[in-house]
């Protein structure tokens, strides 16, 4: 089946879960704390009072919930999207560049374990 022409094309690679909860990123401009919207193995979508424009390479950190309690998840990602909306500030899309493989797998079970809830 075609897809409409303005439907948006799906991109991501990885299964994501809907999650909430904080991450602070720093870009060149110093630290901003955002709320996750949803995450993967490989990126996350978060929400944030100011932008971060495109291409921009930020540190980010933040504490995984898990059965065993949070767990530190720390990186290096780009900005691979940035989009205002009226009623939340600005949706930033980061994809992860840099992050340890264990912390990878967290991820990965993080998403498996809702995708089953």
């Amino acid at each position: 089946m075609d897809r409409p022409p303005d439907s948006p094309v799906e991109r991501r690679r990885d299964p994501r879960a809907r999650a909430t909860f904080p991450v602070v990123f720093t870009p060149p401009s110093g630290p901003l704390e955002a709320q996750v919207r949803d995450i993967s193995r490989s990126g996350v979508c978060a929400t944030a009072a100011r932008p971060v424009p495109e291409m921009t390479r930020v540190r980010f950190r933040f504490d995984l919930p898990s059965p065993e309690g949070p767990r530190r998840i720390e990186g290096e990602g780009a900005v691979v999207r940035c989009a205002g909306r009226a009623q939340s500030g600005y949706e930033i899309g980061i994809f992860f560049t840099e992050m340890a493989d264990a912390d990878r797998d967290r991820l990965a079970e993080f998403v498996r374990a809702s995708a089953r809830a």
